[in-house]
């Protein structure tokens, strides 16, 4: 994913490659094999973003 549409939203979250989504996907869902997968933007969870 590009830095720009990335949000991290803890310290120790894992980065994830489409590519290693790709595959993942092909593996456990094999009909879904040719389906595209792309990174979307994220501005991060909704309870970060909601006032308490």
């Amino acid at each position: 994913m590009r830095d720009d549409l990335a949000v991290k939203m803890h310290a120790d979250q894992l980065d994830v490659s489409a590519e290693v989504v790709a595959a993942l996907v092909a593996e456990q869902f094999p009909e879904w094999r040719a389906l595209p997968v792309r990174p979307l933007p994220s501005t991060g969870g909704r309870r970060g973003s909601t006032p308490t």
